[in-house]
This record gives C-alpha cells, sequence and structure tokens, in this order.
C-alpha cells in the first residue's frame, strides 16, 4: 500500500509543476478521503512561491459550503476567476481577506460521481487573465491527482474503495444560495 506520506508527496510534485507552468502564486489540493486522513477543511498539499504564506494552517473557513464549492459540485467543470473582486459568481470574501486571491481557477475531482475535491491555483499579486495552456495545466494536474488516487487504491486492499468516506453524504447544491446573487457565470469565465 502507499503510504499517506508517499501520496502526500505526489501530490505537492504535481502541484509544484502545476505552479511553475501557470506562473501563478500557489496551487493547493483539498480532498476528501478518510482512508488517508484527508478532510475538505484541510489543505492536503500546496506548493507557493517564494514569500508566500501557506494555507496548511489555515482551516477557519468553511471550504465545503463556499460559494465556488457548490458551483463545483452542481456544474462539476472547471471555473475561472480572473479577477475575484468583479467576479461574476460571488468569490467568497475570506479568501481574499485571508489569502490575499486575486485570481483564481479551481477544478473539481470527481470519483464515482461525488466531487471528493479540488485543485486550485490563485494569483495573489494582481487580477490576470488566465490563458488556454494554464487550463490545460489544470486539468492535467486533476488527472495526476486521480491517477494517484487510482495507484493508492491499486496498491491497497482488495476490497479497498477509491475513496472511502466517513457515510456522510456529499453536501446538497444549495441552488438558491448559489444564484441569489442572480449573477451567472458568463461563458468566459469557465474553462472547459
Amino acid at each position: 500500500m502507499i503510504s499517506t506520506a508517499e501520496l502526500v508527496a505526489s501530490y505537492e510534485s504535481l502541484l509544484a509543476d502545476l505552479r511553475a507552468k501557470t506562473n501563478a502564486t500557489r496551487a493547493a489540493l483539498r480532498l476528501e478521503d478518510a482512508e488517508h486522513g484527508f478532510q475538505i477543511e484541510d489543505v492536503v498539499a500546496e506548493s507557493i512561491a517564494p514569500g508566500t504564506e501557506a494555507n496548511v494552517a489555515e482551516t477557519s473557513l468553511q471550504q465545503r459550503n463556499s460559494l465556488t464549492a457548490e458551483y463545483l459540485r452542481q456544474h462539476r467543470q472547471l471555473l475561472v476567476h480572473n479577477d475575484c473582486l468583479n467576479a461574476t459568481l460571488q468569490f467568497p470574501e475570506e479568501l481574499r481577506r485571508i489569502y490575499g486571491t486575486k485570481a483564481q481557477m479551481i477544478a473539481p475531482i470527481v470519483r464515482a460521481d461525488k466531487m471528493v475535491g479540488w485543485i486550485s491555483v490563485h494569483q495573489n499579486e494582481s487580477a490576470r487573465q488566465w490563458k488556454p495552456e494554464d487550463v490545460v495545466a489544470l486539468e492535467a494536474a486533476v488527472d495526476a491527482a486521480q491517477n494517484s488516487m487510482d495507484t493508492a487504491a491499486a496498491t491497497g486492499p482488495a476490497s479497498s474503495p477509491a475513496v472511502k468516506t466517513d457515510g456522510t453524504p456529499e453536501a446538497p447544491v444549495d441552488s438558491a444560495r448559489l444564484h441569489a446573487t442572480k449573477k451567472v457565470p458568463e461563458p468566459d469565465s469557465l474553462g472547459g
């Protein structure tokens, strides 16, 4: 079986590659995986630019209940915020205040029809226009993370599913709250 430390190291490596390819301030993975002790509220792995504070210690935000997470659960597609301050889909104020995020891309990780986490890429210095190659790099990182999960599951006991849960169902999408601002993400803000 792949140890949790080995799995985290593989995630850190793919995030370092993603951050380098996108020239971002931070790339982070949040994941729900009870078998390895990962909870969505915690950062499982991240890569940060020199001089950037790590998110690992910051657990006060209710990540699972953010509008961004609700959007990912509902749409199961990459979301791009080129300018978090003026984003069509309301960007969580706490992310700007605590992390200093000015632009973000975020992509869901879906296993067995359940969103189990996401990879986010942040830019803290200023808003920015994410390029198509940045989106491709994020999609490749999601694929690599899923491959690492598959490898971990394949080397574990034969009866182990790829991701065990604690039995709690995935949080339902609160469509009313998601659309409370009566704004719909514009096509140019969505990755594809």
